[in-house]
């Protein structure tokens, strides 16, 4: 059995109307953070699964009941049942509203010892080895794509992943090159064996945001929700880093 057109439809409409249901049943009696049992869905790239201890620590110190699923985040595309949705800025979509937490900067990341990283790293060397690219789902052209464009250079894929995780975990074994926002990989990298170099195309900040629907704008506990996780990212993205060498 296949759902008719109209039941296509209406897919949308319902899933957020069931959710409202949903969140209407389970605020009833006022959201208490310390014996609420809510569950929370994060939409948000799986690199960002580094801070996920801190944001677990933020939540359960307060709410050690409710419970938090992160799923992957291709776009903003707040039509599922996701409350928070986190990616650069800025955030387009009707009903959407959305505030700006912190900038990140894109770092060159290879295996310590990587003979691209000996002195300066140009563009020229940065093309000269093969690179890890993180294929999402998403078809727009990637940040790092846009930024090539106009420069003269051509970069090499030699390997595609589905995930920021994956690329972190080939880089020690190889001489592939992989471009990250320093801000989430500089905390791990020396554990992994793993170095950063400023980025010798890619040099502007981009901004990242946080984005929900305005139907839960005013529900109390997506409100706790939300400043709990945009309070830590903020936090952590505000932190002074030592300039990158070049």
């Amino acid at each position: 059995m296949l759902p008719s057109p109209r039941a296509e439809r209406l897919r949308g409409p319902l899933v957020h109307l069931l959710a409202d249901v949903r969140r209407l049943l389970a605020d009833e009696g006022g959201f208490d953070p310390v014996t609420s049992r809510r569950a929370f869905t994060l939409a948000c790239p799986d690199l960002l699964a580094l801070w996920l201890p801190e944001l677990l620590g933020a939540m359960t110190a307060r709410a050690p009941g409710v419970v938090l699923h992160v799923v992957p985040a291709p776009g903003p595309d707040l039509a599922l049942e996701g409350d928070l949705w986190l990616g650069p800025a800025p955030v387009e979509g009707s009903g959407l509203m959305s505030v700006v937490l912190g900038r990140i900067h894109w770092a060159v990341v290879g295996r310590a010892g990587h003979p691209a990283f000996m002195g300066r790293l140009t563009g020229a060397k940065w093309t000269q080895y093969p690179h890890v690219q993180v294929r999402t789902g998403d078809l727009r052209a990637s940040l790092i794509d846009v930024a090539l464009e106009g420069s003269g250079l051509e970069r090499s894929i030699g390997l595609t992943v589905p995930s920021f995780l994956a690329a972190l975990e080939v880089l020690p074994y190889t001489d592939y090159l992989f471009t990250a926002a320093r801000e989430l990989v500089e905390p791990v990298a020396g554990a992994r064996g793993l170095a950063l170099k400023r980025h010798p195309i890619a040099d502007d900040e981009v901004p990242v945001a946080a984005a929900w629907h305005e139907r839960q704008h005013a529900d109390p506990a997506h409100q706790w929700f939300r400043q709990t996780i945009t309070a830590v990212l903020k936090a952590e993205l505000a932190i002074d880093r030592v300039a990158l060498p070049r």
